[in-house]
């Protein structure tokens, strides 16, 4: 297991988990001296892995307990990158559980949701990249996220289909929530995230038409809520 997290302001400090143990171990931080962006920091964290399962998190969330067990117990049914629930995100990851106002009541809430929703998995072709957990094969066949989204957004699009479109299988572990502040890398960089929205989704849609998408959504099985 590697985990490859990203916590700071200039998207290019890596903590690369090199042991063996989930809870701890070993780790390697590789920091660059200038905002490479999103895209090359993750790269640089799953080159430097040795791990055969990636885990990349963002700064601006909090896990609860068990999550990462609970989402790799796909990889044993056929699945090869999966994505949690969660409060702040765009598509069919969002969630809306039982209200909480502290991390007690956040895992609580989260352990309830599970319960009801267990091993349940949603074939879906467009993950968020705040929280993915995917095989190293994947990585190793399709190579890393694209750099040429610069800051990021719109990368992570882009490595679900690749991945859909070299015959691996992605979506949600519905049982999984995850809280995400969300954005906050941009906010504390004053980076304006609708014009990036827009720069980058241009570049999306150069590369993947209507039509491709809807054949690798068809081919991954894809469900709505």
């Amino acid at each position: 297991m590697t985990a490859l997290h990203v916590p700071c302001r200039f998207a290019g400090t890596i903590a690369v988990q090199c042991g063996q143990s989930r809870c701890g171990g070993v780790f390697r931080v590789i920091r660059n001296e200038t905002n490479l962006g999103f895209p090359a920091a993750v790269n640089q964290g799953m080159d430097a892995a040795s791990g055969d399962i990636f885990c990349i998190l963002n700064n601006d969330i909090i896990v609860t307990p068990n999550w990462l067990g609970r989402m790799t117990q796909h990889f044993n049914y056929g699945v090869d990158m999966v994505g949690p629930r969660t409060n702040y995100i765009d598509g069919s990851q969002i969630l809306l559980i039982d209200q909480y106002d502290n991390k007690e009541e956040l895992y609580q809430s989260a352990e309830k949701y599970y319960q009801d929703h267990a091993e349940e998995f949603w074939p879906c072709s467009q993950l968020v990249g705040f929280c993915l957990v995917l095989k190293r094969e994947v990585y190793e066949c399709i190579g890393g996220l694209n750099e040429e989204y610069g800051l990021g957004n719109w990368e992570d699009n882009d490595f679900c289909l690749r991945s859909i479109n070299d015959g691996f299988k992605i979506g949600i572990a519905r049982g999984v929530y995850i809280h995400h502040f969300g954005s906050v890398t941009h906010k504390i960089l004053n980076i304006d995230y609708n014009k990036l929205i827009e720069k980058n989704g241009k570049i999306f849609n150069a590369r993947w038409s209507k039509e491709q998408i809807e054949r690798l959504s068809e081919l991954n099985g894809d469900k709505n809520d």
